[in-house]
């Protein structure tokens, strides 16, 4: 079964309307790397169940899906509440914040959790953004 995505099948958003997804940090983090290698998977949205806990990682590297990531730092973990499929150019609000938009997903902790990897002008950890825990976390189409 070919992958439409990696295939060149699907050239434009096919997300005509979509949920918000709703959530709270869970864990704070303060890590930076100036050289980490991750590489984003080719597909731009992923499926979020609730419940599911994920990694969120702030890059101020012009990515996209498919491309490879060095320079991160560690927003947080945040537990799904509600919800739905994010993806890459969903903009990404903690605690009433636009943090940046999501540049893509990374799957090399899975099955653990998936790093969402956001772009943003400026590279902050989360204890730099003094975000805490239980903060709300919403994702949702840009246009939205």
């Amino acid at each position: 079964m070919t992958d439409p995505y990696i295939a060149g099948m699907i050239s434009t958003d096919p997300f005509h309307k979509k949920q918000v997804v709703e959530g709270r940090i869970v864990a704070v983090l303060s890590n930076r790397f100036d050289n980490r290698g991750i590489i984003l998977m080719p597909q731009p949205s992923r499926a979020f169940l609730k419940n599911e806990i994920h990694e969120l990682l702030l890059t101020d590297e012009n990515v996209s899906p498919g491309d490879t990531v060095n320079r991160i730092c560690g927003l947080g973990f945040f537990e799904i509440g509600v919800p739905g499929i994010i993806l890459a150019g969903d903009t990404v609000n903690v605690s009433g914040q636009t943090v940046g938009t999501v540049a893509g997903f990374n799957d090399t902790h899975m099955p653990n959790h998936l790093n969402i990897v956001i772009h943003s002008l400026v590279r902050k950890t989360g204890a730099a953004l003094d975000i805490e825990l239980q903060d709300a976390v919403i994702v949702r189409k840009e246009n939205a």
